[in-house]
């Protein structure tokens, strides 16, 4: 993002380029309340639908809509730092019908399927449900207590490291203490 140029400046962008590559699709855009707020870009083409959120520190956020498994506020499935990679992101997905995906689910589900692990003892193990697991692995953003539980259900140990540029310090327990 280049320049002074303010979010609305930048969500306009985007709806021209919407309109100019994807014809077909309806759009909506949702303004915040804030001027600090993020923006939300609704554009349904065909069957498929997405959300495209602005947040001016991050650029733009995209989901896949309609999911039955979804949960409101748990944030875009992928960030894209400029309104043409977006866009061409949203081409790619409309011509081969497919869903954003969370780097989440790619993470925590690989770090699973890696270990031979199935769901259902990840979930036996937390004493939760397997969907619950499911919906875990998709989360974009997880509570720290929520990732050590995960990785400690896994058989791991869960160490966070701030590094700066002239040392690395470790951040909290790698374990609960008791």
């Amino acid at each position: 993002m280049k320049g002074a140029v303010s979010p609305r400046q930048h969500v306009d962008r985007l709806v021209r380029l919407l309109r100019r590559q994807i014809p077909s699709a309806s759009l909506s855009v949702d303004a915040p309340v804030k001027a600090s707020g993020h923006w939300f870009v609704d554009l349904k083409a065909g069957i498929q639908a997405f959300t495209i959120e602005f947040r001016p520190a991050l650029g733009f956020g995209l989901s896949s809509v309609g999911r039955e498994d979804e949960g409101y506020g748990e944030g875009p499935d992928e960030f894209h730092p400029e309104d043409d990679a977006v866009v061409a992101r949203l081409l790619q997905l409309i011509k081969t019908r497919r869903r954003t995906e969370p780097d989440r689910i790619r993470f925590l589900q690989e770090l699973r399927t890696r270990r031979s692990v199935a769901q259902t003892t990840i979930a036996a193990r937390l004493g939760i449900r397997q969907p619950t697991v499911s919906k875990m692995e998709r989360r974009e953003d997880l509570n720290l207590s929520t990732l050590r539980r995960f990785v400690e259900a896994l058989g791991g140990e869960l160490h966070v490291t701030a590094q700066f540029a002239n040392e690395s310090v470790e951040i909290g327990p790698s374990k609960k203490s008791a």
